[in-house]
């Protein structure tokens, strides 16, 4: 998306899906270079290589996100999970969160605990 199109416009979700087309092509850009280079190296084909974690990511859209106390959770909880992410604070709000995918539904299913006014 050019800059000269989007001014004055809101474009968050569309740079949010842009994103997450670009993550996924790297994603899979990614797993085809390791399962070349497990190939290569161990002579033993991709399919019987023991399989590794699989990335996940979540887009969360939110009313808003504003609570200082709510924002130090998020941050606090991704790191206790060990994914990496981002919150778009303010109105409206919004969470994208990358990590495996048992740590990715773990913190989806924490911040659906918290009060939240829509998400």
């Amino acid at each position: 998306v050019h800059a000269r199109t989007v001014v004055g416009g809101e474009y968050l979700l569309e740079l949010l899906q842009y994103a997450a087309e670009v993550a996924d092509d790297v994603a899979a850009d990614a797993i085809r270079d390791a399962d070349d280079h497990v190939t290569s190296v161990s002579g033993v084909s991709a399919g019987e290589a023991e399989t590794s974690p699989r990335l996940s990511y979540r887009v969360i859209h939110s009313h808003h996100i504003i609570a200082k106390g709510k924002r130090t959770f998020l941050s606090d909880l991704a790191r206790e999970l060990d994914i990496g992410g981002y919150v778009k604070v303010g109105w409206p709000g919004a969470i994208v969160v990358e990590g495996t995918k048992e740590n990715v539904d773990a913190y989806v299913q924490e911040i659906l605990r918290l009060s939240w006014k829509q998400i």
